[in-house]
């Protein structure tokens, strides 16, 4: 019995440190775009908070920090948002892409995918053909080939 509560002990330990050091995690980008809120180019939310501290995009809906530590993030995101929004002034806030702009960039990027697939299907076209030409060049000099039997 012993054992089992020492191993339970160390899990509940290591659990509470990794949860501490995600959390801390946290705080610490937090302070960091506190001190730079000039350098940020568009407002904070909770995701992208979670995204560089490291600790999953999830990590603040679960059981345990959903009402407790999800909240004061939140608020305190929203402070630095709205300091943000004081130190950059509304024309400096730049505009949403027209339709015009998306629609050009969602075709441009279509047309870059073609062209790679394009690309990748010639060089395994050309990669065949010599294949071919081996098997044949094979064939010729040592008669049929036969086939590889994947199934034993």
């Amino acid at each position: 019995m012993s054992t089992d509560r020492k191993l339970n002990d160390g899990l509940r330990r290591s659990a509470q440190a990794r949860t501490s050091d995600k959390l801390n995690a946290l705080y610490a980008v937090l302070a960091d775009v506190e001190c730079d809120i000039g350098r940020l180019t568009e407002p904070l939310d909770l995701k992208t908070v979670q995204t560089r501290a490291g600790v999953g995009e999830k990590f603040l809906y679960g059981q345990k920090h959903k009402y407790t530590t999800k909240p004061k993030i939140q608020r305190r995101i929203n402070e630095i948002n709205e300091l943000w929004k004081k130190i950059k002034p509304e024309d400096e806030i730049e505009p949403e892409q027209s339709e015009l702009d998306k629609a050009q960039s969602e075709a441009k990027y279509w047309e870059d995918r073609y062209r790679k697939l394009a690309r990748h299907c010639n060089i395994w076209f050309h990669r065949m053909r010599d294949q071919s030409r081996v098997l044949r060049a094979s064939q010729a000099e040592f008669g049929n080939v036969r086939k590889f039997n994947h199934k034993r």
